[in-house]
């Protein structure tokens, strides 16, 4: 991390989950934790950063960054929270939950899998940050 954190300077992280597909280089998931959060300090103040919530080490990064940052996943307590999931005909639908707001929002997605909720949490709390940080 420390080499490509010197190549680039990231103003937004979105982390996802921490696997040891790395395990050539590391003894354990904690210690790939550990190099995760050498990106999470090297966030600038006025960066952003994305958090699995349902991912335990990942969800402990927040302690790393005291600026601008969203969770997301199925667990209750994430700042973007998938519920109710039903599969539908055309692929899957449910609701997203958000901090903030008194109504859910009802989703429509025409693919099955968790992964695919994953990636429209990040994608829908990227348009509120977008619309929000647009002049």
């Amino acid at each position: 991390m420390k080499y490509l954190l010197s190549i680039v300077k990231p103003q937004i992280a979105i982390l996802t989950t921490i696997t040891m597909i790395y395990q050539e280089n590391f003894e354990d998931l904690d210690e790939i934790a550990k190099e995760y959060q050498k990106l999470v300090k090297a966030l600038p103040q006025n960066g952003y950063l994305i958090l699995n919530f349902d991912d335990e080490r990942i969800k402990n990064l927040k302690q790393f960054f005291k600026g601008k940052k969203n969770t997301y996943g199925f667990s209750d307590g994430a700042d973007f929270q998938a519920k109710n999931i039903k599969k539908i005909l055309v692929g899957q639908e449910f609701y997203l939950h958000t901090i903030n707001s008194k109504t859910d929002d009802l989703i429509k997605i025409n693919r099955f899998g968790n992964h695919l909720i994953y990636a429209t949490l990040i994608k829908e709390i990227m348009q509120r940050y977008l619309l929000s940080t647009t002049p």
